[in-house]
C-alpha cells in the first residue's frame, strides 16, 4: 500500500510526454498514467511496454516503467530502467532514483556515485543539500561494512494457528511471554477490516489457534497498532477518524474485564492525543511511561518517538519529545520499550542503516536520556523497511511481520534470535496475593520494588481488588520490596532474581497486619556489617519507610528489638543486638522522630524463629523487628 501511495504521488506531478515521441507512443503513456491512477498495475505496464518498444529512448516513459518496477519492488528492472533514461539525456532527479534502487540491489559503490551525480548536479537550499547528503553517504557507508559483517538471523513462521489471515502485524506480547496479541486483517471475506486477534503459549513454546478479541475492542471500522499491558489486563491501540477523536488518528485505550471480554475503548486525553497524527504506542512494564510516534500524518517525512509519564494522581503529564539521540529530522517508527525498562527497540531511516527504514536499539542512560542506537545488523535489516519489531520478556527472541516469499500469506508474524550485543535483559515476573493477616480478606496495596545495591527505585505498582499483584524486574540484580496500606503495619521483603531463570513466575504472597498494641513487623531489609552494629548503606531504604510510617502514625509507639543466632557466647550476643537496636532509633532520631516515640531492646539468641542448625535458620534469627507497644 505504502508503494502505491508513493507511485500515485508521482503520477500526479509527472511531466508530460517529450514532444519528441510518436503520437502512437504518447498515447499508450497516457493510457499508463490512467491506468496506474486506478492501480491496475498490469495494465499500466502492457502500455508502458508497447511504448518503450517503440521508442526506446522515450524518457518518461522509462521513468515511470522504473517507478512501477520499484513499486512492484523489481528493483533490478527499475534501475535498468532509470540508467536507460539517463543515457538518452534524462534529468538528474533520475539519479537520486537510480541510487535508491542500487541500494535495493546491494549496490552500494554505484549508488554512491548516482547519489554523487545527483547532489552535483540537482539545486537545492545548502542546509537541506548537506542534509541529504550527509544521510546517503553515512547509510552507504553503514552497508558496505554490515555486508561484510553479517550478523547471525534465522526467522522461523509462529505458523498457521498464528498466521490465519492475510495479514499479521503490529505485534505485542504480555510480561510472562504467554499471551501475544496482533493486528490482523483478510482482503475479502470475514475480517476484512483491520482488527485484534490473540493467541497464547502454552509450557511447551507452543501457539493456540488465535481468536478475534471478545468484547467492545474491535469495531466494524480499523484498529491498528496497539500495546498490551505486562500484566495482559490493559491494552492501548490507535484508531483513526472516530467521533471523539482530536485529529487524524489517536491512542484509545480498552480493558479486560473479566475472562477475555474486552470494554468499551475510550480515548487517553490531550495529554497525548493532538491535531496531530499519533499512533504506535508502547507500554512500560510497570505501566507508568507510554512511548508514541506523532508526526503531521503518517506519509509525512518527520516522524518523532514521544513520551508521557502517568501522574500518581492517575492522569497522563503532557507528552514530550523523547530526550537523547532517538529521533531525527527523518522517520522514527514503532517504538517498543522493552520490559527491562532500558532497552528501546524502534524502526528509522535517519541513522546509518541499509537504505530503507533499519530496525534499531537505544539504551536508557543514567540520566534519563537515550543513548546512540545501534544498528540490528544485516540481514536483519536489509534495502527494505523494516518495523514492528517487538522482544519476549526472555530479551533474546523478536517478533516482526514480513512479507517473505513463499510464507503463508501477504504479511505473516516471525521469530528469531537477536545477536547478543543487541539483547535485552531478560526478566522475570512476581506475582502474589495480598491479605488482611486477621480475616484473610483481600487487600489493594502499594508495592515498591527498590533495587537493594543502591535504594533506587526500579518500580512501584497496585494490587487489584482482588488482592492481585503482578510486577516485572530484569534478572540482574537483588531487589527490595516494601508494601504499605493505611492501617496496616508496613511489609518488607528481599529476594534476588540473579539466579532466577528469566521468563518464569516468582510467587510471593503477602499477609499485611493491622495496626493494633503488640503487633510486630519485621524489618527484612535491615542489614548490618557483619559482627557490628554499623548500619550498612542500603538499610536506608527500610529505614525511611519506617520513618515515612511513624510520620503518618504519630499516635504509634515502638519498640525496635535485635536478634541474633546463637553462634558467640550469649553475652555477646545479648550486647550486639542491644546496640544494632539502638543504632536503628538512632538514625530514626536523626530524621525526625521524637525519642519519646521509640524504645530499643535486645533479646540476643534467646527468641529465635528457626533452627541454628543450619546458615539458612542462622540467618532468619538474625533479625530486626519492630513492636508496637502501645497506640495513644
Amino acid at each position: 500500500m505504502k508503494n502505491r501511495l508513493l507511485l500515485s504521488a508521482f503520477i500526479l506531478l509527472f511531466a508530460q510526454g517529450a514532444c519528441a515521441q510518436s503520437k502512437r507512443s504518447l498515447q499508450w503513456f497516457e493510457s499508463a498514467r490512467l491506468e496506474l491512477r486506478d492501480d491496475n498495475y498490469h495494465e499500466a505496464r502492457v502500455y508502458l511496454d508497447k511504448a518503450i518498444e517503440r521508442d526506446p529512448d522515450f524518457i518518461n516513459a522509462l521513468e515511470l516503467r522504473g517507478d512501477l518496477n520499484s513499486a512492484e519492488e523489481r528493483y533490478e528492472e527499475a534501475e535498468n530502467d532509470y540508467n536507460q533514461a539517463l543515457n538518452q539525456g534524462g534529468k538528474s532527479h533520475l539519479y537520486y532514483k537510480l541510487g535508491v534502487v542500487q541500494m535495493k540491489n546491494l549496490h552500494y559503490t554505484q549508488a554512491r556515485e548516482s547519489f554523487a551525480q545527483y547532489l552535483r548536479s540537482d539545486r537545492k537550499t545548502p542546509g537541506i543539500e548537506r542534509l541529504i547528503q550527509d544521510k546517503l553517504m553515512k547509510n552507504i557507508d553503514f552497508a558496505e561494512g554490515a555486508l561484510q559483517d553479517q550478523v547471525a538471523f534465522d526467522p522461523k513462521n509462529l505458523g498457521e494457528a498464528v498466521n490465519q489471515q492475510d495479514m499479521q502485524y503490529f505485534p505485542s506480547i504480555s510480561g510472562d511471554g504467554k499471551t501475544l496479541v496482533y493486528t490482523s486483517r483478510n482482503y475479502e471475506g470475514p475480517y476484512s477490516n483491520e482488527d485484534f486477534f490473540i493467541t497464547t503459549r502454552n509450557d511447551s513454546g507452543e501457539w493456540s489457534e488465535a481468536e478475534r478479541m471478545k468484547g467492545f475492542l474491535n469495531s466494524p471500522g480499523n484498529e491498528g497498532a496497539q500495546s498490551l499491558s505486562a500484566d495482559g489486563k490493559l491494552i492501548i491501540f490507535a484508531a483513526c477518524e472516530r467521533r471523539d477523536s482530536r485529529g487524524s488518528c489517536d491512542l484509545y485505550y480498552s480493558f479486560d474485564t473479566g475472562e477475555g471480554v474486552w470494554s468499551e475503548p475510550r480515548n487517553i486525553g490531550d495529554s497525548i492525543n493532538s491535531r496531530a497524527w499519533e499512533s504506535q504506542p508502547s507500554l512500560s512494564a510497570d505501566g507508568r511511561t507510554l512511548y508514541f510516534v506523532r508526526g503531521i500524518d503518517a506519509r509525512t517525512q518527520n516522524i518523532d518517538i514521544y513520551y508521557s509519564e502517568l501522574h500518581p494522581d492517575g492522569y497522563w503529564k503532557k507528552a514530550q519529545r523523547l530526550p537523547g539521540k532517538v529521533n531525527t529530522p527523518f522517520k522514527e517508527e514503532s517504538p517498543f520499550i522493552h520490559f527491562d525498562g532500558r532497552s528501546l527497540y524502534f524502526g528509522s531511516d535517519g541513522h546509518p542503516g541499509m537504505g530503507g527504514s533499519d530496525l534499531f536499539v537505544s539504551r536508557k542512560q543514567e540520566d534519563g536520556t537515550w543513548g546512540e542506537p545501534e544498528n540490528l545488523g544485516y540481514p536483519i535489516n536489509t534495502p527494505k523497511s523494516e518495523f514492528s519489531l517487538i522482544v519476549d520478556p526472555d530479551g533474546r527472541t523478536g517478533y516482526f511481520a514480513s512479507d517473505r516469499d513463499g510464507e503463508k500469506g501477504y504479511m505473516d508474524l516471525f521469530m528469531f534470535e537477536l545477536p547478543l550485543s543487541v539483547r535485552a535483559t531478560p526478566v522475570a515476573w512476581v506475582k502474589g496475593v495480598i491479605t488482611d493477616r486477621k480475616t484473610g480478606k483481600p487487600l489493594k496495596a502499594e508495592l515498591q520494588f527498590l533495587d537493594l545495591a543502591n535504594g533506587d527505585l526500579f518500580t512501584k505498582t497496585e494490587s487489584d481488588v482482588n488482592g492481585v499483584y503482578f510486577a516485572v524486574l530484569p534478572v540482574d540484580a537483588d531487589y527490595a520490596l516494601n508494601i504499605s496500606k493505611p492501617g496496616y503495619l508496613f511489609h518488607s521483603e528481599n529476594f534476588s532474581l540473579i539466579q532466577q531463570p528469566e521468563n518464569r513466575a516468582f510467587p510471593l504472597d503477602v499477609k499485611l497486619s493491622p495496626i493494633q498494641k503488640d503487633v510486630k513487623v519485621k524489618l527484612n531489609n535491615v542489614f548490618f556489617a557483619t559482627d557490628s552494629y554499623e548500619l550498612r548503606p542500603e538499610s536506608k531504604v527500610e529505614l525511611n519507610k519506617v520513618v515515612e510510617f511513624l510520620d503518618l502514625n504519630p499516635n504509634v509507639i515502638v519498640e525496635v528489638q535485635g536478634h541474633t543466632d546463637n553462634e558467640g557466647s550469649s553475652a555477646y550476643n545479648l550486647q550486639l543486638s542491644k546496640k544494632r537496636a539502638a543504632s536503628v532509633v538512632d538514625y530514626l532520631k536523626s530524621q525526625g522522630i521524637a525519642s519519646a516515640r521509640m524504645k530499643s531492646a535486645g533479646f540476643g539468641d534467646t527468641q529465635p524463629v528457626a533452627t541454628n542448625e543450619t546458615e539458612e535458620g542462622r540467618q532468619a534469627n538474625r533479625r530486626t523487628e519492630m513492636k508496637i507497644i502501645e497506640i495513644l
